[in-house]
């Protein structure tokens, strides 16, 4: 089954000559319901490694490059260039694209002082004042931490695959 095949067409003037064309919408996509998503025991947890591509990891676990779709639907990853991992050989030189100043400051933190202290509060710099103990976050250390969140992915236990592949189908 073809990820795009299922979805509509639209008629669209390329040109704008009068001659219309038929074009899969790529406007239309299907999500997860987050909350239902996170109580589903349905998924594996995987951390990627560098390198892994969606069609690697669809091939180990389905034995299939093209339902690549299912894992990133899976994860609500909608641009595979700004929502997947990226290579660690090129980590470096992307955030001294970024930012001028890879060693400055991004933010500063403080754990949640009541109920569950693990959880991270950024502080705006504006607030400083009133959170001496905040702790600064570098830019490296900022890009590294998101890095860090995309390689933690959800895979879709092979058992429940066929019926996944149906429900979208019916969507």
């Amino acid at each position: 089954m073809s990820y795009f095949n299922k979805f509509p067409k639209v008629s669209y003037d390329v040109k704008g000559d009068g001659n219309l064309h038929y074009m899969t919408n790529i406007t239309k996509n299907i999500r997860l319901v987050t909350d239902k998503y996170k109580q589903i025991s349905g998924f594996d947890v995987y951390d990627v490694v560098d390198g892994d591509t969606p069609e690697m990891l669809a091939h180990k676990f389905y034995d299939s490059t093209t339902l690549h779709w299912i894992i990133l639907i899976t994860n609500n990853i909608i641009n595979v260039q700004e929502d997947w991992p990226i290579h660690v050989r090129d980590f470096q030189d992307i955030i001294k694209d970024k930012y001028d100043d890879i060693d400055g400051i991004h933010h500063y933190e403080i754990a949640q002082e009541s109920g569950d202290d693990s959880v991270i509060i950024n502080v705006p710099v504006e607030s400083l004042s009133e959170y001496p103990a905040a702790t600064p976050i570098t830019n490296t250390d900022h890009e590294i931490a998101v890095e860090l969140s995309k390689r933690r992915i959800r895979i879709l236990k092979p058992q429940f695959l066929s019926q996944f592949i149906e429900e979208f189908n019916a969507l």
